[in-house]
C-alpha cells in the first residue's frame, strides 16, 4: 500500500494504473496541442513555419506530409522555401530541399544551382548535385556557380564528383570548353588512378565502370561540341591504350560518327564485359540508325552482370542484349518520330 499526505491509501496496483492515465492524457494533449498549432489549409509559408517544428521534434510522418504540400503547391511554394533555406538551419534546410527536388520548372532549378554556390560543402550542396542531376539549368551560371561546380569535380568523392559532371554538362548556356574541362581532368585521372570504389552500390555495371560512366553521361548531354577536345585528348593519348579506349567511348557518346567502327568492335569483343555495356551505348549514339542490325544482334546477348540492380530482383541481368534494346527502342522511337 502507498500512503499519499492526505491519509488516503492506493494499492501499487490503483497508483500503476492512476500514473499510466497520466501520461496517456498528457501524450494526447501535447497531440493536440500540435494539431491545434496546423491550419486547416495552410500557406506555403505556414507550412514552412510549421515544418521547422516538425524537423525539430523528429515528427517524421507529419514531415513527410509537410514535404508533399509544399511539392503540391508548386511555384508558389518557392518564395517560402527560400524564407526558410535563410534560416541556415540544416535539418530544416534538407527538408526544405527535398521538398525543392519535386517541384519542377526553372526557378526551382535555379534555386537549387544557387544553394550549391552558397554552401559548397555542406550537406545541402551536396543533396543539390543530386537533385540536379536530370535538370537542365536555362541560365547562365555565376562565377561562383560554375567554380563550385568545377571544384566539386575536381576535388569530391568520386559519387559527388560524377554527379557534378553530369549537372555541369547540362548547364546548357555555359561554353561547352568550360563544361568538359574540368570533367576530362577528372575522368583522365580516374581512369588512370581509379578511386577506391569497391563498397560502391552501381547497378548492374562493375563499381570502375559505373563510376567511369558518369563522366560518359556528362558528356553525353554536352554532345558534339564536346568532340574537338575529346579528339585533341585522344590523339595526345596515342601511347595510352586505357586511357585512348575510355576517350572514344566518349566521343561516341557525344555523338561522332568517326568512332562508330571502333565501338562496334569493342561492344563485341572487348575482355571487360561491363566496358561491352557502355560501348553498345556509345555506339548507338555514335553510328545513330546504322547500329539497328548490330544492335538487333546484341538484343539476344546472354552476358550476365555479376551484380544485381536490386537486392530485392534475383533474375541474372542480362546486361549487353538489355542495353541494345535500350539503345534500340530509342533509335526507333526517333525514327519514327522524323518521319512525322
Amino acid at each position: 500500500m502507498i500512503r499519499m499526505s492526505n491519509g488516503r491509501c492506493f494499492s501499487r496496483i490503483q497508483w500503476s494504473t492512476a500514473w499510466l492515465l497520466a501520461l496517456v492524457c498528457s501524450a494526447a494533449f501535447a497531440g493536440w496541442a500540435l494539431a491545434e498549432s496546423a491550419p486547416a489549409n495552410p500557406t506555403p509559408q505556414q507550412t514552412v513555419a510549421r515544418l521547422a517544428v516538425t524537423v525539430s521534434a523528429r515528427l517524421d510522418k507529419e514531415t513527410e506530409s509537410l514535404i508533399k504540400n509544399l511539392q503540391a503547391s508548386g511555384e508558389a511554394a518557392i518564395p517560402a522555401i527560400t524564407a526558410g533555406l535563410a534560416q541556415k538551419a540544416e535539418p530544416l534546410s534538407v527538408a526544405l530541399m527535398r521538398a525543392l527536388g519535386g517541384i519542377g520548372g526553372d526557378a526551382s532549378t535555379s534555386l537549387l544551382v544557387q544553394l550549391l554556390a552558397d554552401g559548397p560543402a555542406s550537406e545541402t550542396a551536396r543533396l543539390a548535385v543530386a537533385l540536379l542531376e536530370n535538370r537542365p539549368v536555362r541560365r547562365p551560371l555565376s562565377a561562383a556557380e560554375l567554380g563550385t561546380l568545377t571544384n566539386l569535380i575536381r576535388t569530391s568523392n568520386i559519387v559527388v564528383a560524377g554527379g557534378a559532371a553530369r549537372v555541369l554538362g547540362k548547364c546548357l548556356m555555359v561554353p561547352a570548353p568550360d563544361q568538359l574541362a574540368p570533367t576530362l581532368e577528372r575522368f583522365e585521372s580516374e581512369i588512370g588512378s581509379p578511386s577506391d570504389v569497391a563498397s560502391l552500390m552501381s547497378g548492374y555495371l562493375s563499381p570502375r565502370v559505373y563510376t567511369l560512366n558518369q563522366f560518359l553521361l556528362a558528356v553525353s548531354y554536352i554532345g558534339k561540341e564536346a568532340v574537338p577536345m575529346l579528339e585533341q585528348r585522344r590523339q595526345r593519348a596515342a601511347e595510352n591504350s586505357e586511357v585512348r579506349k575510355w576517350l572514344t567511348l566518349a566521343l561516341g557518346m557525344a555523338g561522332d560518327e568517326s568512332v562508330a567502327d571502333d565501338l562496334a568492335d569493342m561492344a563485341l569483343g572487348d575482355p571487360d564485359r561491363y566496358v561491352r555495356c557502355v560501348a553498345v551505348r556509345g555506339y548507338a549514339r555514335s553510328a545513330k540508325q546504322k547500329a539497328i542490325p548490330l544492335l538487333e544482334v546484341l538484343a539476344s546477348d546472354k552476358t550476365e552482370s555479376e551484380y544485381s540492380g536490386s537486392s530485392m530482383d534475383t533474375r541474372p541481368v542480362l546486361l549487353i542484349g538489355m542495353a541494345a534494346m535500350t539503345e534500340l527502342f530509342r533509335l526507333k522511337h526517333e525514327q519514327a518520330s522524323s518521319s512525322k
